[in-house]
Parts: C-alpha cells; sequence; structure tokens
C-alpha cells in the first residue's frame, strides 16, 4: 500500500506542476488514484495486468526513445556542458 500511495503522490505532483490549477486538489486527485488503483486490483490479477500493461509499454518506450535522442546528440557532438544556476562563470574562479 505504501509503494501505491507514493507512486501516485509522484504521479499527481508531476501532474500538478504541468497544469497548475489542479495544484488546490492534489489530495482529492491522488484518494481518487489510491481508490482506481485498488478497483482495478480487485478486479484480478489478468484484468489488472491488462489495464497496466499499455501505460506502462509506454512509460519504457518513452524512456528509451529518450535515451536513443541524447545518444544521438551525444553522438553528433551536439551537448553543450551543463550550466549550474548561480554559479560563476569560469572566468570568475580564479
Amino acid at each position: 500500500m505504501l509503494t501505491v500511495a507514493v507512486s501516485t503522490a509522484a504521479g499527481i505532483d508531476a501532474i500538478t506542476s504541468a497544469i497548475p490549477p489542479l495544484y488546490a486538489h492534489r489530495v482529492t486527485l491522488c484518494m481518487a488514484g489510491v481508490v482506481a488503483i485498488a478497483v482495478v486490483n480487485l478486479r484480478g490479477v489478468r484484468e489488472a495486468g491488462r489495464l497496466f500493461a499499455g501505460p506502462t509499454y509506454l512509460f519504457v518506450g518513452a524512456y528509451l526513445v529518450m535515451i536513443g535522442w541524447g545518444f544521438v546528440r551525444w553522438l553528433g557532438g551536439d551537448l553543450a556542458p551543463p550550466v549550474v544556476a548561480g554559479a560563476a562563470p569560469a572566468a570568475w574562479r580564479r
């Protein structure tokens, strides 16, 4: 149950950061998410597996595309070094 609650809270946090008007409803959305997962799991292992397979494959596919895109940019030499916010430029650090 703890894994479901933490995962749901993280997912709702990501959604409300992308859609700020939903921020005020985050507790209700978390509760609805936990209830939805419980209802799906009460239907049985086979049915739950079918329902959760789509989002899982979508996540894994998006993750692989992101890694592939980063690898292509790395091979092409298109990546710049990371910029740290608030850090002084190299010329000032002597």
